[in-house]
C-alpha cells in the first residue's frame, strides 16, 4: 500500500497536484515513516509557504536519519525554515546547536548571522544579548575564512555591530 501512495504522489506533484500529493505522502509517512516521505511533505509546505510545517516535517525527517551528516543538512533546513516563518528563537536555538557541533559550521553560522539581524529588527534599539551573539557569529565567520579582506571586514563589522549597533543594518539605514 506504502508503495502505491508513494507512486501516486510522485504522479501528483509532476501534474501539479500539491495537495494531493500532500495526502498520499502523508499517508506514506504515516505507514512507514522515511526521510524521503518527511522531505517530500517539507517541500509541499515549502510551495504553499507554510514554512514552519516545512520544519515540522524535516524535524521528523532527522528522526529517521541515520547518517550524522543528513541530519546535520536536514536540521539546517529545518532551522532556515523556522527562520522564514518568523520562528526565529526556535531556528537560533537549532542552529547553535550545529554551529557548536559541526565540523563545518560555516553555513550554520551564516544562517545565524540573519537570525540576529531578524531578531534585532524586532527591536529598536536591538539588545545588546543579540548584538553580542551577532558579534560572536561575526568573530567566528571571521576565523572561518581564508580570505584576508573578508576577515578583516568581518572583524570590523563585529567590533561596529558591538559599539554602535547591528553593522550593515546600520549602515544602510
Amino acid at each position: 500500500r506504502r508503495a502505491i501512495l508513494v507512486t501516486l504522489a510522485r504522479l501528483h506533484e509532476e501534474a501539479g497536484e500539491a495537495q494531493a500529493a500532500e495526502g498520499c505522502w502523508s499517508a506514506a509517512a504515516q505507514i512507514a515513516p522515511d526521510v524521503d516521505s518527511w522531505e517530500a511533505l517539507a517541500r509541499g509546505a515549502r510551495r504553499a509557504e507554510r514554512r514552519v510545517a516545512a520544519a515540522d516535517a524535516l524535524s521528523k525527517a532527522i528522526g529517521e536519519a541515520a547518517d550524522p551528516a543528513e541530519k546535520e543538512r536536514l536540521t539546517l533546513e529545518a532551522a532556515n525554515d523556522l527562520a522564514e516563518g518568523g520562528e526565529l528563537e526556535q531556528a537560533e536555538a537549532m542552529l547553535s546547536g550545529i554551529a557548536a557541533s559541526a565540523p563545518e559550521p560555516t553555513a550554520a553560522l551564516l544562517s545565524l548571522e540573519r537570525v540576529y539581524r531578524a531578531i534585532a529588527a524586532r527591536t529598536a534599539p536591538p539588545e545588546a544579548v543579540v548584538q553580542g551573539k551577532l558579534a560572536d557569529v561575526l568573530r567566528r565567520l571571521a576565523s572561518l575564512t581564508r580570505d584576508p579582506a573578508r576577515r578583516t571586514g568581518l572583524s570590523v563589522e563585529a567590533a561596529r555591530t558591538l559599539s554602535s549597533g547591528i553593522g550593515r543594518d546600520t549602515e544602510a539605514a
